[in-house]
């Protein structure tokens, strides 16, 4: 999830007045996701995204919507975690 938040937000850097989040977007942000790999604290493997409905790219983009015509987001959203692979860490 952290991943689509973090491509969302860099597609709204110019989207900010209209505070909408198309379904779009959403698929780009999706499209972008690396295959398995997971999200950590919540479990979601970027191929659920990837393999999910497109139904689900709808309630993804009202859920961004609504966080930013709300001005609000659940911890969740705002706390993150990153772990290092063998000879990632520099």
């Amino acid at each position: 999830m952290n991943c689509i938040i973090s491509c969302i937000d860099d597609s709204l850097s110019g989207h900010r007045m209209q505070s909408t989040v198309t379904c779009e977007e959403v698929f780009v942000a999706i499209n972008k996701l690396k295959a398995a790999k997971n999200d950590g604290d919540i479990g979601l493997s970027s191929d659920y995204f990837k393999h999910s409905c497109n139904d689900l790219a709808v309630y993804i983009s009202l859920l961004f919507t609504a966080l930013l015509v709300h001005g609000a987001a659940p911890s969740e959203f705002v706390t993150s975690s990153h772990s290092y692979s063998k000879g990632q860490r520099t």
